[in-house]
């Protein structure tokens, strides 16, 4: 790892790669670039955070949230918090409708429980048996409310400004993610601006 004045360039294989902070003298920060973009350019890099609890025994309400397509072509989240209302529940709980709007997207279609959901932009796909309101039901034996609402966000898996944090022990780590769910292959890793980083750290899965 060599700086050339205040950049650093580094070829790499594999899908993740962090940077680990250095100790003593000035922090700084670089700007990253990973194949000549931004890491929040990269669709694959976002991710639907865990979803809030069900009514009653407070277990995720939606066991998995998707998105339509693949990459690099699926569509591009954005980091924003998704809201979901459901109504109309039978008492099994496993029968009811649900509208949803995102915090940037807005208002993004509305579904059926018993049917397979993909959002207007395609930024949300529910499969029909993610949802956990008939198990919430049946252990609970309580129902869940009409209008009840589901919340969780969109996360980064990214840093496009890498900012290393104080080094307060140095017999530790101090680690930053600069991009995680790349495809697995050949990259190329931009720093520009002096940072002080002590090491570079590529995960590099077996299997492509």
């Amino acid at each position: 790892m060599k700086w050339e004045g205040d950049k650093l360039t580094l070829e790499f294989d594999g899908n993740r790669i962090d940077a680990l902070a250095s100790p003593g003298g000035e922090r700084g920060t670089s700007r990253v670039l990973i194949d000549r973009k931004k890491p929040s350019e990269f669709p694959e890099l976002y991710y639907h955070a865990r979803p809030s609890g069900t009514a009653n025994i407070g277990w995720s309400a939606i066991e998995r949230i998707g998105r339509e397509g693949e990459a690099p072509a699926e569509p591009m989240l954005l980091l924003e918090q998704w809201t979901l209302t459901c109504t109309g529940f039978n008492d099994k709980a496993d029968d009811f409708r649900f509208t949803l709007v995102g915090s940037k997207t807005g208002p993004d279609g509305s579904g059926a429980s018993k049917q397979r959901f993909v959002s207007t932009s395609s930024r949300v796909v529910i499969e029909p048996e993610d949802w956990v309101f008939e198990y919430d039901r049946a252990v609970s034996k309580k129902p869940t409310p009409d209008g009840f609402q589901v919340r969780w966000q969109v996360k980064p898996l990214f840093t496009d400004t890498f900012e290393p944090p104080e080094v307060k022990d140095p017999t530790r780590e101090y680690s930053t993610l600069l991009a995680q769910g790349l495809p697995n292959a050949r990259h190329k890793l931009e720093l520009i601006g002096k940072a002080a980083i002590q090491a570079l750290r590529v995960h590099k899965p077996p299997h492509r």
